[in-house]
C-alpha cells in the first residue's frame, strides 16, 4: 500500500507552502505537468480527479453517498465527505497524512 501511495506523498511533500501549482514529475517518462493546489491555512489539497489521472487509477463520485473512489492496481480507496475515516483495501484508516505515514 505504501507503493501506491508514495507518488501522493511526493507530490505534496515537494510542495511549498503558498503554492498554487505543483510540479509533476512522473517516473515512467510521461511529460511533466502542473496541477492545481488550493491552500487552506498551512494545508495544501489537490484534486482527487488530478490523483487519479496521476496514478492511473478510476475515479467515480457517488452522490447519493457522498463518497469518492479511486481504484486500480488492485488497490481501493474510498473516502466519505464529513468523514474522519479512510477506507483503504477494506481497513478503515484514520484521515489525515499522519494516518498514511504509520
Amino acid at each position: 500500500m505504501r507503493l501506491w501511495l508514495a507518488p501522493l506523498l511526493a507530490v505534496l511533500a515537494v510542495t511549498s507552502v503558498r503554492a498554487e501549482t505543483v510540479n509533476v514529475f512522473y517516473a515512467d517518462r510521461r511529460p511533466a505537468e502542473q496541477i492545481k493546489a488550493h491552500q487552506v491555512r498551512e494545508t495544501i489539497f489537490v484534486s482527487a480527479d488530478d490523483i487519479a489521472r496521476i496514478l492511473n487509477l478510476e475515479s467515480r463520485w457517488d452522490r447519493d453517498l457522498k463518497r469518492m473512489t479511486l481504484a486500480g492496481n488492485g488497490h481501493r480507496l474510498e473516502i466519505l465527505a464529513g468523514a474522519s475515516v479512510w477506507f483503504i483495501d477494506g481497513r478503515t484508516i484514520t484521515a489525515g497524512m499522519t494516518a498514511l505515514l504509520e
